[in-house]
């Protein structure tokens, strides 16, 4: 049984599901939570001096900061009290490490593979270059990534399968309030729909609320976990993915809509070159003009070939996810 040291983070119950899939396949996972908050704590000047060096000087002529010295210092401290016997180091997602750790693991683990499932753009301390020495794989699920940096594509994947729920609206969406482009169109969007009285369940997530509720969309400061998400989406006709600003990878709710067999409303015309489009099945939307026909809603679902669901499904994700050939 091959063991894996896995560094994830944490997004909306997605690692639980990889870890258990991890498992399913055989593999024997530690996880070493290199998000928990006493490594940020540790980050802390606690003497003024050296806090107005690093900030005034450091910083600003050297390109260091002591913050994350300190940071690493903790994160090194913790993994070296590990014992050495895992086949494979594992990170996915928005985890950036000093140099110093990825050549401690790197020494000790032969294989070390990272996976990121954002834009660099989003990621402010992404850097490619500095992975590229300790990493045998380098994947992304953001095409312009890939192609700038000479990553390896990996898409996102679903991993519910249609449970034919009884249907309860015509479109679904869930969103976070971080792009104010993004949801100024979402209630457009909401408003047409409402007009051609279409049954609608739009829900706005924010952890700090300050908006009233309009156009019948949803405000929540709680969060919601990806089970009642795709349970929600399973109850409605269509779902509606609108792209963040700074994002042009397709999310989990691209294919979501492939494993439950759901028409997908979106605005990302890149969709169309994919070997999952459908147009019975994918309606790209016109930002300037937007237009939902009645008759895209509730005409049957096309289905795809196996193959695509096959390829897109979690357990086939983790294959490619750890093939370093």
């Amino acid at each position: 049984m091959k063991k894996i040291l896995l560094m994830i983070q944490n997004i909306n119950h997605y690692e639980e599901r990889i870890i258990n899939e991890l498992n399913n396949q055989g593999y024997k996972v530690e996880v070493f939570d290199v998000l928990n908050p006493k490594y940020s704590k540790a980050r802390k000047i606690k003497n003024p001096f050296l806090r107005l060096y690093n900030n005034k000087y450091l910083k600003k002529y050297k390109g260091i900061n002591l913050k994350d010295k300190l940071e690493a210092e903790e994160i090194l401290k913790d993994l070296k009290k590990l014992n050495y016997d895992y086949d494979i180091f594992l990170k996915i997602g928005c985890i950036y490490l000093a140099e110093n750790v990825l050549k401690f693991i790197k020494s000790k683990v032969k294989i070390c593979i990272s996976h990121h499932w954002d834009s660099s753009i989003r990621m402010k301390k992404c850097n490619f270059e500095l992975e590229k020495k300790y990493f045998n794989k380098i994947s992304s699920y953001e095409r312009d990534d890939v192609k700038n940096f000479d990553l390896k594509y990996l898409s996102n994947f679903y991993f519910y399968r249609n449970k034919n729920e009884i249907i309860e609206y015509d479109v679904y969406t869930l969103m976070s309030k971080n792009d104010e482009s993004r949801e100024n169109l979402l209630y457009k969007i909401a408003e047409k729909l409402l007009k051609e009285k279409f049954k609608i369940n739009f829900i706005l997530y924010s952890p700090n609320l300050t908006i009233k509720e309009k156009l019948g969309i949803r405000l929540t400061d709680k969060g919601i976990s990806v089970i009642e998400m795709v349970k929600a989406e399973s109850k409605s006709k269509a779902v509606l993915e609108l792209c963040h600003s700074l994002n042009k990878g397709y999310t989990f709710r691209t294919f979501d809509c492939i494993g439950m067999r759901k028409k997908l409303i979106t605005n990302n015309k890149d969709i169309i070159n994919e070997d999952f489009y459908n147009p019975n099945n994918i309606l790209i939307i016109d930002e300037k003009n937007i237009n939902i026909p009645r008759e895209f809603i509730d005409s049957p679902y096309e289905d795809l070939p196996e193959e695509i669901y096959e390829k897109y499904s979690l357990e086939n994700w983790i294959k490619q996810l750890l093939d370093v050939k």
